[in-house]
């Protein structure tokens, strides 16, 4: 059975059904129903409940909920075929109703795009990658086909950041042996580049290096990756934050910007513009926060630069 789409940048939470929920009662309620699906649906059914761990992180991330219900498989032949449109949505907010075609969006054409190598819409694709690309207040201008008239609409658009979000489930000691072995051969390998042993080695004191926090966009900062410390691999892909003897590491990093957020020049060869180089010196008990600055030149291969953009006075542990 072909499933319909949601086309939303990304999973909004749904609202709590009460009178001025706090935010904190809003997500413990979310949290409690998803873990709760998790279990019935036997993802841990190999282990005793006091044997889960599982550590979950997202970056900041951009959100723009258009909020159309289309079916991905439809060849658009004569324009998508809305099925609905979610309560809150800026299609529901200018007027999509089910049954409508969809068109065109802008000066895109939707018709007649057919289908990929993988039997998905061309013009679903089209439609998410023009919406992925709006900035908050820009209007957004759709032509739909609605009892064989031709109806263009025309709203603004808003353009929201999630901030980073952590998430740990399980016995706190559990949850914090994950990294361990993990990170086991890294650690030996800094303390080695750097004549220090770690704080979780021999008790000495530590700083860390982090991307897990995002700045504001309106200091032209974005996510980064770390690929190496002192030419040591320093972790799994997806670990954001590293402890380090305190001292001068050198780090390589990658930027994680917007495709939005770039020039079609730049985001087309943006795979080839490498790594970055950043010298960072760790004080005891803090964290500095690492990000991507994207820079107002735009040319050429320097489009970014990696920055320690905050420095955080936290223990390290």
């Amino acid at each position: 059975m072909i499933r319909p789409l949601l086309l939303a940048i990304s999973l909004c939470v749904a609202a709590v059904a009460a009178a001025a929920p706090t935010p904190e009662e809003v997500l413990r309620a979310e949290l409690r129903a998803t873990v709760a699906r998790v279990m019935a649906s036997g993802a841990f059914a190999d282990r005793a409940p006091g044997e889960v761990a599982l550590r979950l992180s997202l970056p900041a991330e951009r959100y723009l909920d258009l909020g159309l219900l289309l079916d991905p498989r439809d060849p658009a032949s004569d324009g998508l075929r809305v099925l609905g449109a979610t309560p809150g949505g800026t299609a529901q907010a200018l007027g999509v109703r089910a049954g409508d075609r969809l068109v065109a969006v802008g000066e895109l054409n939707l018709v007649g795009l057919g289908v990929d190598e993988d039997g998905g819409s061309r013009a679903v694709a089209a439609l998410q990658s023009a919406v992925g690309r709006m900035t908050d207040g820009e209007r957004l201008s759709l032509s739909i086909e609605r009892g064989g008239r031709r109806i263009a609409i025309d709203g603004a658009v808003t353009v929201r950041y999630l901030p980073p979000l952590r998430v740990e489930l399980g016995e706190g000691d559990r949850v914090a042996a994950l990294g361990t072995a993990a990170s086991a051969s890294s650690t030996a390998a800094l303390a080695t580049s750097t004549g220090t042993a770690s704080a979780g080695a021999s008790g000495e004191a530590c700083g860390r290096i982090s991307t897990f926090h995002v700045a504001p966009r309106s200091q032209r900062l974005y996510a980064a990756r770390v690929l190496a410390i002192d030419g040591a691999i320093p972790g799994p892909a997806d670990q954001d934050t590293f402890r380090l003897a305190p001292g001068r590491h050198v780090l390589e990093v990658a930027e994680a910007i917007d495709a939005q957020d770039l020039p079609l020049s730049i985001s087309r060869r943006r795979a080839a513009t490498g790594r970055r180089t950043l010298e960072v010196l760790v004080e005891p008990g803090s964290t500095q926060l690492v990000a991507a600055r994207l820079l107002d030149t735009l040319g050429g291969r320097d489009y970014w630069e990696p920055v320690v953009w905050k420095t955080l006075s936290e223990a390290c542990r």
